[in-house]
């Protein structure tokens, strides 16, 4: 049985689209298209105002009212029948204690009106970066520096404009090489973390995880 760890903003839920949304909507203009990880930056405001807004819009539904992004719920559906171990891996301890309860009781609520919070742990970590104390066979997330990276799994970096300066393998590296660890491209190859162009790469990945974890089964 596989164990994945999925996150949730940028892979799952389609935070970014809600959040220039709300931006449009508070401020009465349009933004250009944000290919960074600092949102203030774009917006052409300075980080104290940011963050008063970014808060506000944590108790207003940032991480309720999105879109899901396409592939992921159904994914789950796919892998939870297939038996797999799901979690949904989520930083949302944030700066203050409204704005944390409002975005994991928010969050809670969506995966229910998805129709998967039955088929997924959910899991906030306390700390940014403690989402590696969560070990897991395949780990999904789409923060740029990879320090969510797990050193014995099979790491997808979902592609979003403000990863591409990330130089990790292209899906090939995994899907076209044998089982066989030995093999150069095998998933025992350096670097492991391979980027995902949408959720059917994704599932193409898993699926060839799958695959080894039979081989090796089989064969040792």
């Amino acid at each position: 049985m596989l164990t994945i760890n999925i996150d949730a903003d940028g892979v799952l839920y389609d935070y970014s689209g809600e959040f220039w949304k709300m931006a449009r909507e508070h401020y009465g203009r349009t933004f250009p298209p944000s290919l960074g990880w600092n949102q203030h930056e774009v917006m052409g405001i300075d980080e104290e105002e940011y963050w008063e807004f970014f808060h506000h819009c944590a108790r207003n539904g940032v991480f309720r009212n999105g879109d899901a992004i396409p592939g992921g719920i159904e994914s789950i559906r796919q892998w939870y029948k297939a038996g797999y171990r799901l979690r949904v891996v989520t930083h949302k301890s944030l700066r203050h204690a409204e704005s944390t309860y409002h975005a994991q009781s928010d969050m809670v609520h969506w995966l229910h009106e998805q129709g998967v919070i039955n088929k997924v742990e959910l899991v906030f970590p306390k700390g940014e970066y403690h989402k590696q104390g969560f070990p897991a066979d395949v780990v999904i997330d789409d923060k740029p520096d990879l320090k969510w990276a797990q050193e014995d799994a099979v790491n997808v970096l979902f592609d979003q404009p403000w990863n591409q300066t990330e130089d990790v393998a292209p899906i090939e590296h995994i899907l076209y090489s044998p089982a066989s660890p030995s093999h150069t491209h095998s998933l025992y190859a350096t670097p492991r973390i391979y980027r995902a162009k949408g959720w059917d790469e994704v599932r193409s990945i898993v699926t060839k995880v799958e695959e080894q974890r039979r081989y090796e089964v089989l064969y040792h």
